[in-house]
C-alpha cells in the first residue's frame, strides 16, 4: 500500500474517533439523519460512528433512520433503546411510540405510557402530547380529560409553536368540559410545571388524593 494511501486512512481514522468523542446537538444528529435517509454515505458513516459510540442523540436519530427510511422497526428500538437507557429524552418518547404502535416489539400500552412520561417529565413536549393522547381516548388507562387537557397545555405551553398540535387537540378538547374540569386541569398544568413536582409526581398526587383532583 503507497505511504500516501497509508496517511490518507490514518487522517481520516482520527476524523471519524474526534467526531465521534464529540456530543452531537439536535439539529446536527436530525441533519445528519436526513442526509443519510438520502443515501448520503458520509452522513450515514458519522450517524452510525458517534451512535456506536455512544451519543444518545445520535442513537436517537439513528434509531429514527432505521424507522421511517428502512422500516427497521427491530433495529429503530435497539437504538431507542440505547438512548433511553442513557435517560434521553426524545430517545424516551421514540421508545414510547414504537411500543404504543406495536412496531419492533409487541404493542404494550403499558410500557408505552412509562416512557412517554419519563420523557414528558424532562420537559420534551412531543411526549406530553402523546401522553395526552393516551389518556384521551383510553389508551393502556381510563380515560380522563382532565388529564388529557393537562399534559396537551402543558405540552401547548412548553412548546407555542404551530408545528404543535398539542394546541388545536387542548382547544377541541375543552370544548366538551365543564368549567370545573377545565379549573382541575388548568391547575394540574401548573404542578406539573412545578420543577419540585414535575409530570410523574403530580399524575401520582392526581390519582392518590383521589378527592382532592378528580375528573
Amino acid at each position: 500500500m503507497k505511504k500516501s494511501t497509508i496517511i490518507a486512512a490514518a487522517i481520516l481514522s482520527l476524523i471519524v474517533a474526534s467526531v465521534s468523542a464529540y456530543a452531537m446537538t439536535k439539529g446536527e444528529a436530525r441533519q445528519l439523519m436526513y442526509g443519510a435517509g438520502r443515501g448520503n454515505g458520509a452522513n450515514l458513516a458519522q450517524l452510525q460512528s458517534s451512535a456506536k459510540s455512544g451519543d444518545p442523540l445520535a442513537q436517537t436519530y439513528f434509531g429514527v433512520y432505521f424507522f421511517f427510511f428502512k422500516k427497521d422497526y427491530t433495529k429503530a428500538m435497539y437504538w431507542y433503546q440505547k438512548a433511553a437507557d442513557q435517560g434521553n429524552a426524545l430517545g424516551e418518547m421514540s421508545l414510547g411510540m414504537s411500543y404504543e404502535q406495536g412496531k419492533g416489539v409487541p404493542q404494550d400500552y403499558t410500557k408505552a405510557m412509562d416512557w412517554y412520561q419519563k420523557s414528558a417529565d424532562q420537559g420534551n413536549a412531543g411526549a406530553q402530547e402523546s401522553l395526552g393522547e393516551m389518556y384521551e381516548n383510553g389508551r393502556g388507562i381510563l380515560t380522563n380529560v382532565v388529564v388529557a387537557y393537562a399534559l396537551y397545555n402543558l405540552s401547548a405551553t412548553i412548546d407555542p409553536s404551530s408545528n404543535n398540535s398539542a394546541t388545536d387537540r387542548r382547544d377541541n378538547l375543552v370544548k366538551g368540559m365543564t368549567v370545573s374540569q377545565t379549573e382541575k386541569a388548568q391547575a394540574l398544568t401548573q404542578r406539573m410545571m412545578n420543577k419540585q413536582i414535575g409530570v410523574i409526581k403530580a399524575l401520582k398526587q392526581y390519582y392518590s388524593f383521589f378527592g382532592w383532583f378528580l375528573y
